[in-house]
This record gives C-alpha cells, sequence and structure tokens, in this order.
C-alpha cells in the first residue's frame, strides 16, 4: 500500500491522465520497461476503442430530444463515481499506520482543494507544497515529542490543443477538463456544451 500510494502521489505531479500514468509505473516496477509499454497501452486502448463507439451512438441518440434526460442521470453517475474513486483513494491515508493525525491530514486536502478550486492552473504548486508542509510540520512534531478531424489543419490544431492541455494540466483526468471544456467550446467553438457534456458523460 505505501508504494502504491507513493506511485499515485508521484504521478500527480507529471502532466497527463493519472490512472494511465500509474499503471506504467506499475508496469515498470513490477516487470521492467516493456512491461511499462504494454501496461500504458493496455489502459489507453480499451478506453480510445470505446469512447470512439459510444461517440458514434452519442451522436445517433442526439436524434432524439426525448433522451435528453438520459445524460443528466449518466453525467450524475459519473460524478458520483468520481467521489468515490476519491474517497476509495484517500481512505487507506487515514489508517493506523499513517504518520500524521486524522486533522492534520483533513486539513491538507481541504485546503487543496480549495486551493485548487480557486487556482486551477496552479494544481501542480498546491501538489508540492502540500507535501513539502507535512514533510516539514512532521518534522517539527518530532522535535515536539520524544525522540524516535478534417483538414490536416484541423487535425494538427486538436492535436496541439490536447498536447497543450495534456502538458500544463496535472493530476487526473477529470482535472484536464475544465481547460479542454475552455479550448473547445470558449477559444475554438468546435463543440457546443452539450456535445462536450455528452463526451465528459462518456
Amino acid at each position: 500500500p505505501e508504494e502504491f500510494h507513493r506511485y499515485v502521489a508521484v504521478a500527480k505531479v507529471f502532466p497527463g491522465p493519472l490512472s494511465s500514468l500509474v499503471a506504467i509505473r506499475l508496469g515498470r516496477a513490477y516487470a521492467g520497461g516493456w512491461a511499462a509499454l504494454l501496461a500504458g497501452i493496455g489502459v489507453i486502448l480499451p478506453a480510445f476503442a470505446m469512447i470512439l463507439i459510444l461517440a458514434k451512438t452519442a451522436a445517433t441518440l442526439d436524434r432524439y430530444p426525448s433522451l435528453s434526460q438520459l445524460w443528466v442521470g449518466l453525467t450524475l453517475a459519473a460524478i458520483a463515481i468520481s467521489f468515490q474513486a476519491t474517497y476509495k483513494l484517500t481512505k487507506p491515508l487515514y489508517g493506523s499506520h499513517s504518520r500524521f493525525s486524522t486533522a492534520t491530514l483533513t486539513t491538507l486536502i481541504v485546503v487543496s482543494g480549495v486551493l485548487t478550486y480557486c487556482f486551477p492552473r496552479l494544481e501542480a504548486v498546491f501538489i508540492i507544497s502540500s507535501g513539502v508542509l507535512a514533510l516539514v510540520w512532521e518534522q517539527w512534531r518530532a522535535r515536539q515529542r520524544p525522540r524516535e478531424v478534417a483538414s490536416i489543419g484541423i487535425l494538427a490544431l486538436i492535436f496541439a490543443t490536447c498536447f497543450r492541455a495534456s502538458v500544463f494540466t496535472f493530476g487526473s483526468g477529470i482535472a484536464m477538463v475544465p481547460v479542454l471544456r475552455s479550448f473547445f467550446i470558449e477559444e475554438h467553438q468546435w463543440v457546443t456544451s452539450h456535445e462536450f457534456l455528452t463526451g465528459l458523460t462518456l
């Protein structure tokens, strides 16, 4: 468990989807470079294939306005799954092996969450700062206690846009969503808000 959480923490400060980065790191730790490559392909390729099929299905279903509530329900379920994943990832940190008190961990989580919400572009700074702060806090406590698409141009632009979003967005895939929304809806008007939300739900 300690190794796994360390891999997750390190992956969070690198650009790209958290799940893929962790899978690649696990593959590398278990069986070397080829395993890392295969782990990455294994995580990304099925999702790529499935989202193409679902996107085609969504485009077909959009012709029927009566099904619009379907996307609302799926969106709520997707948000619930994100909360569940966060809970499962956080819960082991509160175990008996933790070096930090419940109050310290909760404070770091809440403060980091609020700051990231207010200043999403500085997420990596907050992650690193939380780590440093936790380390300093633990050292201080130790001293206090007894010792112990279409044209090539458009395709190139889509690639450049997604590449820019990936490189400058840190954390899980959901952290990239506001940046992609800014590019796809506000900057280029490539999709509508409804189409974007449908893609996010899928």
